[in-house]
């Protein structure tokens, strides 16, 4: 004796084995993608990575000329105020000290009351 049940039975089971097949299907291309987004974000910190590197040399740089063109500019302050003093020609010195002593802290000074309002206002923000 068959049952009557037997081909909806069967057509069941078939149903249920593709859908178990395009859940694996979904899980692999799932997988697939967090795999793709890894490696995209391996590479992202990668090139982050280069970036900071290269902005550090170039702060690097920035500091080594500004450090050297200070060292130069007082190197010739030094040579001038030295071949000035050894012409006996005390009083041009003593003359520009009072113009350019005043000169350079104000610009020093204002440099850094700038760069701290700076700080404030990104602080503020």
């Amino acid at each position: 004796m068959t049952c009557l049940f037997a081909p909806s039975l069967e057509q069941l089971i078939e149903n249920q084995r593709l859908d178990i097949e395009v859940r694996r299907a979904e899980v692999e291309t799932k997988s697939k993608e967090i795999e793709a987004n890894e490696r995209i974000g391996l590479r992202s910190i990668e090139a982050q990575e280069k970036v900071q590197v290269s902005l550090g040399r170039r702060e690097t740089t920035n500091i080594l000329i500004r450090v050297g063109g200070f060292l130069l500019a007082f190197l010739f302050v030094l040579i001038f105020i030295g071949f000035a003093i050894k012409n006996d020609a005390k009083d041009i010195v003593i003359e520009l000290m009072k113009y350019v002593v005043p000169l350079i802290i104000g610009g020093l000074g204002g440099f850094y009351i700038g760069k701290a309002k700076g700080k404030d206002e990104a602080s503020g923000e």
